[in-house]
């Protein structure tokens, strides 16, 4: 039941993003919310097809805001990480 609900969570967030593409505010969101979601203890159990999924809205939405910065986990006088712009990925 809570895999199912895992599963389901991810979608939802996935299905979000792609309709809302236009929004920085939930690509920003929905963006961290996969990072927390995939790194949950149902890591294991994602498919390959979800696995997809998560990477390729992720990238879609760093394509459109190349601009947002990203304050990695680092000490706070640490400087913020500008992130450099996806060109492409070349899949094997």
């Amino acid at each position: 039941m809570a895999l199912k609900l895992y599963v389901a969570s991810l979608q939802l967030v996935i299905t979000a993003l792609k309709c809302h593409k236009d929004d920085k505010n939930i690509q920003v969101t929905g963006s961290a919310a996969l990072f927390y979601l995939t790194n949950s203890e149902y890591r294991m159990e994602q498919s390959v097809k979800l696995r997809r999924q998560v990477i390729q809205v992720v990238l879609n939405g760093m394509e459109s805001y190349q601009e947002v910065t990203v304050r990695a986990a680092q000490p706070r006088s640490a400087p913020i990480v500008l992130l450099p712009p996806v060109k492409s990925l070349a899949w094997c």
